[in-house]
């Protein structure tokens, strides 16, 4: 495996030689790859699981501004309230007393203490007095009762474990879809680019499997250097590498034999 991807970075003209592979090695190869790209996101969890700094502070504007309440007080670890409502984030919903969206991960402030909710499914509760949480003035913007409920949703969703790592699960699946339309693009390319090289559609597309190992990693790199925007330079490189490719290859004449001089 590893060979085929030093092989396929360095040599790409030499990938040719691996379109005798069965179809299980291709698709074990499809699958494998995009690994690359979640691997910076498990190396950063590792090393600090804590929530980012700009998921923070969305948070903060988000209470700020959308979560004023008249109607709603907490006093003594018991939260009342007259009419549900909600606020939306770009990863979770933060609500009073209700779901409003169940395909969202929600944080439903309830009357004895905060829930999470993912796909209609309670994933954890926790009562006020456990979060130390005794009282709130919802019609507050001081920065101190903004930091107060900040503070404690942060805390709640670090202990999450389980969206953590569907948040991986969701990344990895996109990015290989994202990886096997490319290659889907680049094989039907390939007839455009190279109509003299009279290859079968299903030997195209396992070339082209190899030949697009550099958009994974070219991704990886801009990923890590924290560019991921200029992902339009992996797709440069993979139409590079297929034209670089194609050009090596040579037609020979049926019934002819190879000039082995060449």
């Amino acid at each position: 495996m590893f060979r085929k991807i030093a092989i396929s970075l360095t040599k790409p003209p030499l990938a040719i030689f691996f379109l005798k592979d069965a179809w299980s090695k291709i698709i074990l190869y499809l699958i494998f790859l995009p690994f690359f790209m979640i691997l910076p996101s498990i190396i950063s969890l590792a090393i600090d699981p804590s929530m980012s700094a700009e998921s923070y502070q969305e948070i903060s504007n988000a209470m700020l501004s959308d979560f004023r309440f008249t109607d709603v007080t907490l006093e003594n670890y018991q939260l009342t309230y007259s009419e549900t409502s909600y606020v939306e984030l770009d990863s979770f919903d933060i609500s009073i007393g209700y779901i409003n969206d169940i395909y969202n991960v929600t944080f439903v402030f309830e009357t004895e203490g905060v829930a999470v909710y993912y796909l209609d499914q309670q994933l954890d509760f926790q009562t006020y007095e456990a979060l130390d949480f005794e009282s709130h003035d919802f019609t507050s913007t001081a920065l101190s009762d903004i930091s107060q409920i900040s503070i404690v949703i942060k805390n709640l969703y670090e202990q999450q474990t389980v969206l953590f790592v569907s948040d991986m699960i969701l990344q990895y699946f996109v990015y290989l879809i994202d990886f096997i339309f490319v290659i889907l693009i680049m094989t039907f390319l390939s007839s455009l680019m190279s109509p003299m090289i009279k290859l079968p559609y299903k030997l195209r597309f396992k070339f082209s499997t190899y030949l697009s190992t550099i958009y994974i990693f070219s991704n990886f790199i801009l990923i890590l250097l924290g560019l991921y925007a200029l992902n339009v330079i992996s797709m440069v490189l993979v139409y590079v590498y297929h034209l670089w490719a194609y050009k090596k290859l040579t037609v020979i004449p049926k019934g002819a034999a190879p000039n082995v001089n060449q």
